[in-house]
């Protein structure tokens, strides 16, 4: 009988040791994937935000282009320049309006010619940029506004939304990207409103340096997911096999006699 507990004890003993050692190279593959899925979702999340804002800054380069254009013709009665200002609009390339204002009160319009319209310099990011959800020509589709100002005066170059949303959507994947201007948020969808995304654990950004916008997103658990399955699905059946290999391994090896006793 004290042999056979001694048996006994050294079958669990044994299969004990086996187990621990199973589960050190799952513990190590958890640990490895993770590292990877970590460092590869950051990395791709951060080159599309990058590859996002350069499309972003050259679009409004060419609003900038369009502004520093006309600049010249501002304070000039709108029949002298209205022209040159339809000319931006039929030649650079995202330019939907130009418009002329002295002060918040535009005068000049590349779609109107001369008119008498406010704006409200306190919707604009830095004096310089704002989102809107339409305008009274197409209220259902969104564009961007870029202000370069002239002393008292302002050219305000409209962008259309439609060449943002194609950026934010071409580049979106399981966690898409959203274009922030001041309090106002694009959606991969297309879609203009006040919810900007917070900031959570996944929340990673690019701030654009020449102009007064981020663009964001926010890496899901729903993506880490995705990503592991895509990605790592040799390692997840390679690191449970290789602990069943070593646990078999150790139980046979701890079973071997030591001594002829």
């Amino acid at each position: 009988m004290p042999f056979r507990r001694l048996r006994l004890r050294q079958f669990y003993t044994r299969l004990g040791a086996s187990l621990l050692a199973s589960l050190l190279p799952v513990l190590l593959g958890v640990l490895i994937i993770s590292w990877q899925t970590f460092s590869g979702m950051k990395q791709d999340a951060e080159e599309r935000l990058l590859h996002a804002r350069r499309m972003f800054d050259r679009t409004l380069d060419n609003a900038h282009q369009a502004a520093s254009m006309v600049q010249g013709g501002v304070g000039r009665p709108c029949a002298e320049v209205v022209q040159g200002l339809r000319d931006q609009v039929a030649t650079v390339p995202d330019v939907r309006t130009v418009n002329l204002a002295r002060g918040e009160t535009i005068y000049c319009s590349s779609l109107y010619g001369a008119y008498s319209g406010p704006f409200a310099l306190a919707d604009y990011a830095g004096g310089q940029l704002d989102l809107m959800r339409g305008n009274p020509v197409t209220p259902d589709r969104p564009l961007v506004v870029y202000r370069q100002a002239v002393g008292d005066y302002s050219v305000l170059v409209g962008v259309d939304g439609y060449y943002l949303h194609n950026i934010l959507d071409m580049l979106s994947r399981n966690s898409p990207l959203a274009l922030v201007v001041g309090s106002q948020v694009m959606l991969a969808s297309g879609i203009v409103s006040e919810e900007i995304p917070p900031k959570t654990q996944g929340y990673l950004e690019q701030v654009s340096k020449k102009y007064q916008y981020r663009v964001v997103t926010d890496l899901s658990h729903d993506e880490y997911g995705s990503h592991i399955w895509h990605y790592s699905k040799a390692s997840i059946i390679i690191y449970p096999l290789l602990g069943i290999l070593v646990g078999v391994g150790v139980f046979w090896l701890t079973g071997r006699s030591t001594s002829p006793s």
